[in-house]
């Protein structure tokens, strides 16, 4: 395995990058990764150089090896002028260069006003730029007339000797399944062992895997939690929200969710304990790049209850770590749903209404009978219901549903905030832990067979 440093195009100038480099070189580290963004995540990360640029600084400063993690090569920046930039960057650092690739953020490709494709496309898009790319570094003049681009007659004159590997990101099962086909190697932002194994399974055995980490140094636990937590909670988002959200503004608003007690990635005044990758991407051909620096950490988000225990030596959710965990799913459609139009908006506002009813019916199964006093809970969930019914009758095109959508936003939020700080505490109180977990298993049960 080799260890290389991450450099955080996100949160340093290009100066603090150049010389993050040189000290990286000079500590010992085998390699570098260096993120491609148009924006920041949040704006407290407050930079975000262009990657391309940063490559040729870079190659003039130290040795080690180059890979992007990761480009998107697809909406943003044309898989031509990509192919040009890998091929440059190869030159520059003497055939050191990998490109990783991956099907991008909207984040990040938004920007020139395309349409941002739902996953599947994007794979698609991703296959066919790999393919241009690839054509390109040959060196001979390429057309091609594909599904999502043209290329008319282009050439590179300025290529390396062999042409750049290309690792190919991936989290869920088609992206990795994609990657071991397509990738010379698999890239991936944390240390997942599993996606490792599924990689090599899939066809990439034998190919590089390289796992990326962050941990946050600081004089104090409690001061490296305070930094991590402000500068990266969105490592603890969850499903494809980075995926889909458009601007830092509405990543600043997702993290909402995270709370600094949810941190579970390295942090402190102990180096080992903070370089050290909590899930290690074994076997052969793995590399792995760290960002153990002083003001710098990745998040990890649950805002459920521990799990209890059923009594038969296994650890099984409970009632209340089961209603808290339908609320954050739905906290986390509504953020889906804010940022979204078209089609997408009708689909994501029908699952919200879903996810709210049998929310509801949960309630009245386990809250509304366990408890004796539940007339706040049941005048809030009234409310709730005629606002749906009222977004149901307008529909999403309407000029109000923007604004109606946000006061039952604003409502769901009240109500869940004052079940989980009140009502909640109460049932776990009032009712016998073993209890507690019979009664998740019946909700799960009865939503298992309405599915």
């Amino acid at each position: 395995m080799r260890l290389g440093y991450f450099l955080s195009c996100e949160e340093y100038t290009p100066a603090e990058l150049l010389t993050q480099a040189r000290q990286a070189a000079d500590a010992g580290f085998e390699g570098l990764w260096i993120s491609d963004h148009y924006h920041p995540w949040l704006g407290a990360q407050g930079q975000s150089p262009f990657v391309w640029s940063m490559i040729g600084a870079v190659s003039q400063v130290c040795d080690l090896p180059i890979t992007t993690a990761v480009t998107c090569p697809t909406v943003r920046i044309h898989p031509a002028v990509i192919a040009q930039a890998a091929a440059t960057s190869a030159v520059l650092t003497g055939g050191r260069f990998t490109l990783g690739v991956g099907t991008g953020e909207a984040l990040n490709e938004h920007i020139t006003g395309q349409v941002w494709p739902g996953a599947p496309v994007r794979r698609e898009m991703l296959v066919e730029a790999v393919e241009i790319m690839r054509a390109l570094w040959t060196g001979e003049v390429v057309s091609h007339r594909g599904d999502h681009y043209t290329v008319d007659h282009a050439r590179l004159y300025t290529i390396p000797d062999t042409p750049p590997p290309v690792y190919v990101s991936g989290f869920g099962p088609e992206s990795i399944a994609l990657a071991a086909d397509i990738g010379d190697g698999y890239i991936n932002t944390t240390p997942d062992a599993d996606a490792v194994e599924a990689f090599r399974a899939g066809g990439g055995a034998g190919k590089v895997a390289a796992a990326g980490m962050k941990g946050c140094w600081a004089a104090t636990d409690d001061q490296a939690l305070a930094i991590a937590h402000r500068l990266w909670p969105t490592e603890g988002l969850p499903g494809e929200l980075s995926q889909v959200l458009p601007d830092p503004e509405h990543f600043e608003q997702a993290v909402e969710i995270v709370s600094p007690e949810a941190m579970k990635m390295p942090h402190g005044p102990d180096p080992m304990r903070t370089s050290r990758p909590s899930t290690p991407t074994a076997g052969p051909g793995s590399t792995s790049c760290t960002s153990p620096r002083s003001a710098r950490t990745t998040a990890s988000s649950s805002t459920c209850s521990p799990a209890r225990s059923s009594g038969r030596g296994t650890e099984m959710p409970d009632i209340v770590d089961l209603l808290v965990e339908q609320h954050e799913r739905v906290r986390v459609q509504f953020i889906h749903l804010l940022a979204a139009t078209g089609q997408q908006k009708v689909e994501l506002f029908a699952g919200l209404v879903e996810m709210l009813q049998r929310h509801e019916k949960a309630e009245q199964q386990i809250v509304h009978t366990a408890l004796p006093d539940v007339g706040e809970i049941l005048a809030e969930e009234r409310e709730a219901d005629l606002a749906i019914a009222e977004l149901i009758a307008l529909g999403v095109d309407y000029p109000s549903f923007d604004g109606k959508l946000a006061d039952l936003h604003s409502a769901v939020l009240a109500h869940a905030a004052h079940e989980e700080e009140q009502e909640f505490p109460r049932l776990r109180a009032e009712i016998p832990a073993e209890r507690l977990v019979e009664m998740a298993q019946q909700v799960r049960a009865d939503q298992s067979a309405v599915s």
